[in-house]
């Protein structure tokens, strides 16, 4: 796709922009307006590594190529992010668990959210990942981990579930500060020995103790 750009004063002076890749975020008035102060100079000056940080300064773009065609077109290969999980409301981590902040995550709303300090985004995206291959084959995937100012951590799951026999249910899950890896590991042992119709009866499940979990059971809920 060949972007105008305008005709610039200068000998040898850049008119198009040529955009390849699967762009669907990033914008041509957003790339122009990133560019235009570097392309005043024209075809010679153009700094491409200045070009390469001005355009990468995006929020969208992960990564991208810059080279000059001549006579009068720059070409942008642009690798766009794409987002993994949620970082709190507002913010995406991408495959890597690298935070970017777009304008808005309107359509990314139903992806998982991870919620702690700031510094802590690939650590709790790492934990993230080596928790879902933890649960394995049980009929449950994560919604969220936060970790609180005490550095707490407690995680949201959700059954399988979805049908009118056995809807979907949601599990709190406490895991404490001490080793949360750790003890959600035993989380998922315990999980294991549980038939489906026990592991859907859960409704929090506290792993700080040492020796054993504290359990909320639905059902208590119904007889209370």
């Amino acid at each position: 796709m060949l972007t105008w750009i305008g005709s610039l004063k200068t000998t040898a002076p850049i008119r198009y922009v040529r955009i390849e890749g699967q762009v669907r975020h990033v914008t041509g008035d957003a790339l122009k307006q990133a560019l235009t102060p570097l392309l005043a100079g024209g075809y010679w000056k153009l700094d491409v590594d200045d070009a390469v940080t001005a355009v990468e300064k995006l929020a969208w773009v992960e990564k991208v190529q810059v080279m000059r065609i001549w006579p009068d077109v720059i070409r942008l290969k642009i690798q766009e992010q794409v987002p993994y999980v949620r970082w709190g409301k507002t913010e995406l981590l991408n495959r890597r668990g690298e935070k970017f902040v777009p304008a808005t995550i309107e359509g990314y709303t139903d992806l998982p959210m991870l919620r702690g300090p700031d510094g802590h985004e690939k650590r709790l995206f790492s934990a993230y990942r080596e928790m879902i291959r933890s649960l394995g084959a049980l009929s449950f995937r994560i919604l969220g981990i936060e970790v609180d100012a005490r550095r707490s951590w407690r995680l949201t799951m959700t059954s399988a579930g979805g049908s009118q026999s056995a809807p979907a249910t949601r599990t709190m899950v406490v895991l404490g500060r001490q080793q949360p890896q750790a003890a959600f590991g035993k989380v998922v042992r315990l999980l294991a020995r549980l038939t489906p119709e026990q592991r859907q009866n859960v409704k929090r499940l506290d792993a700080r103790y040492e020796h054993g979990f504290a359990v909320r059971w639905r059902e208590q809920d119904k007889q209370s």
